[in-house]
């Protein structure tokens, strides 16, 4: 019987992950189907075995249900709460699935050659494509601000590659068979390639960031030289580059609009809702009452942490940034001991960083993948009980 279940579970993720970019309908039958069979074998009993993991996690998931409580909109919120108790159900998964993160980690990174490809095509093509029904649609188009993949819009796209990207990247130093090798390479350069094509200048940034980054942890004699060349090489052509940015990669008022809504909304907002937030997934209604028409950025407020301040209020940012503190202290130690903690790790980190631009978890699919990574991270951290028949 637990082998049968552990079948389920292990496809079930595979499967998830693989389409989780490009048909999300086929991607959340296939978590359903996981976690359905994950439960019915352990009967939720000791799921979490470390009370360091369990304490901040339960407190945040307290903290969120508060701000479903007092929300100026409780339906809303209500129906929000459903969504994020599925980010947790899926952490709590992953940390379970040790023996199957090489596997999964090989998953992602064929979805992203899948993806990057189709980006590739979209870019040379021109291509777009629209089909809506009641329950369900796909949106795919290109224009000057860049292309959108299956994520139809070229942030989401970003947002999707750059913690794809440096896992790949990350687990492409360790050592794997050549053939694996190959393989990751490949997928890297066309996330690569596709992430330029996005036009995400946030999104790039953290790529040149982190990358010389992960290199120095590796091989500090290789990375520390590759770290100076980029450097001087960025100087020679700062200008340039500014120009370049400002021309291709930012979109009219992008910066005035954000600016604009963290430093006059957001004060605004908590000043009428500081402890428990004004209720999650209820952005949009509260940026239209204090924003001055498309002043605002709609239906988030573009920056992960800013939208659990408001969201969630302080109760919620707190807890937060204690589980991602904590979680951070568990998997750093490891890095150099854990190549696959190692390239999980770094693609979180990628997320954090660009949720300084981007709300990330606004966005279904992408929250789904967060909590995910997360929990692939904690898998060396986390003793999964033996269950028996």
């Amino acid at each position: 019987m637990n082998n049968k279940l552990n079948n389920i579970i292990k496809w079930g993720i595979f499967m998830f992950l693989l389409f989780l970019p490009v048909i999300n309908v086929i991607a959340y039958l296939a978590l359903l189907t996981a976690l359905i069979s994950w439960a019915i074998k352990t009967k939720f009993k000791n799921i979490l075995t470390s009370r360091v993991i369990k304490i901040p996690l339960l407190s945040f998931a307290f903290a969120v249900l508060l701000s479903v409580i007092f929300s100026h909109d409780k339906p809303q919120s209500l129906a929000g709460y459903l969504l994020f108790s599925f980010y947790i159900l899926t952490f709590i998964l992953m940390t379970h699935q040790k023996e199957n993160r090489n596997k999964i980690l090989q998953m992602l990174v064929l979805s992203m050659l899948i993806v990057s490809i189709f980006g590739i095509i979209q870019y040379f093509t021109k291509l777009n494509f629209h089909i809506k029904t009641s329950w369900f649609s796909f949106t795919i188009h290109t224009d000057e601000w860049g292309i959108g993949s299956t994520f139809d819009n070229p942030n989401r796209l970003a947002e999707y590659l750059i913690p794809i990207i440096l896992l790949s990247f990350a687990f492409l130093l360790s050592k794997i068979p050549i053939k694996m090798k190959l393989f990751i390479g490949i997928s890297t350069i066309a996330g690569i390639i596709c992430l330029m094509l996005s036009k995400c200048l946030a999104g790039i940034i953290i790529i040149i960031i982190l990358i010389p980054i992960i290199l120095i942890i590796k091989n500090w004699k290789f990375g520390l030289p590759f770290l100076f060349i980029a450097i001087v090489f960025m100087g020679f052509i700062k200008k340039d580059f500014s120009t370049f940015a400002n021309k291709s990669f930012t979109t009219p008022n992008s910066l005035h609009i954000r600016a604009y809504t963290w430093g006059k909304i957001v004060p605004q907002i908590m000043k009428s809702y500081p402890l428990t937030g004004y209720g999650l997934a209820t952005s949009k209604e509260i940026t239209d009452k204090y924003g001055e028409g498309n002043k605002t950025v709609h239906p988030h407020l573009h920056n992960l942490y800013i939208n659990y301040l408001c969201e969630c209020g302080i109760l919620g940012i707190i807890t937060f940034l204690l589980f991602i503190g904590i979680f951070l202290r568990i998997t750093i130690p490891l890095l150099k001991i854990n190549s696959e903690t190692f390239a999980y790790t770094f693609a979180v980190i990628g997320m954090l960083l660009h949720g300084i631009t981007e709300t990330i978890i606004h966005f279904f699919p992408l929250g789904l993948l967060f909590w995910t990574l997360i929990g692939l991270a904690l898998t060396a951290y986390v003793k999964t009980p033996k269950i028996q028949n």
